[in-house]
């Protein structure tokens, strides 16, 4: 029955809008209250969005549609170098695949640049809904554009910046994952064949757990920590256009 599953799927997809525009606000006013060390309100500023459910729905659209369109034009570089690199002619297959892979990595690289000019262009924009829940979502977006025209290249720096944040944990986890692995092939642990696990096997499951959950914990901490900061850019910034709008940094 395509009919019931269309409409299924059109609710499912509604019902997922409308609590990602709640989610973001929610998860945007929390960090501006924790941004401007307002100790009170953290819990009533997380469901701040259930007041305005369909506005956020349609700013999550309209955010998705961007993104989308962006998409569309990031693909157009990845489509220019498969055809440069069909209407190539060299005899030599070493210098040809070598000739293709330069190009599809300029394609590629020309894609991402693309594809990242919206996700910095709006990367505030939640926030400034959060910070004016009485703009519309066409303000928002134009004000957010505003906000970041010029500063897309501060913002990256400002994400760089957090490198040894992740870099850290990433070799660390990396390390003690490969030794559990290891462990674990040594042990040789089938639960499938071995109806009563030995205390060294139950062990270093419970440790592979662990690491996991620590995993788990610490990505967590990052991505709070890493919001908390763009959070405190994004006031810095906001600062800068009220004292001088016409002032945009390279």
């Amino acid at each position: 029955n395509i009919s019931a599953i269309l409409l299924h799927r059109t609710f499912c997809a509604f019902v997922a809008t409308i609590a990602s525009g709640i989610i973001n606000y929610g998860n945007s006013a929390v960090l501006l209250r924790a941004a401007d060390d307002n100790k009170e309100g953290y819990l009533k500023a997380a469901f701040q969005g259930l007041k305005m459910p369909l506005g956020l729905a349609y700013l999550t659209l309209r955010l998705a549609l961007a993104y989308i369109l962006w998409g569309i034009l990031a693909i157009l570089p990845c489509i220019g170098g498969a055809a440069i690199c069909a209407l190539i002619a060299i005899d030599d297959t070493s210098v040809k695949i070598a000739v293709w892979a330069l190009i599809i990595t300029a394609a590629a690289t020309l894609s991402l640049a693309i594809i990242a000019i919206p996700f910095y262009r709006y990367r505030f924009l939640f926030r400034l809904k959060a910070d004016k829940s009485e703009w519309s979502a066409g303000k928002c977006m134009k004000e957010c554009r505003s906000l970041t025209d010029g500063r897309k290249w501060r913002i990256f720096m400002h994400d760089c910046s957090y490198w040894k944040i992740l870099l850290l944990p990433l070799i660390i986890g990396s390390a003690l994952s490969a030794i559990m692995l290891i462990c674990l092939y040594k042990m040789k642990i089938n639960f499938y064949v071995q109806d009563y696990p030995t205390p060294e096997s139950m062990m270093i499951c419970f440790s592979v757990i662990g690491l996991y959950i620590a995993f788990i914990a610490v990505t967590i901490i990052s991505a709070i920590y890493i919001s908390l900061g763009q959070t405190l850019l994004y006031r810095d910034m906001l600062g800068e256009n009220t004292k001088n709008p016409d002032n945009t940094d390279e």
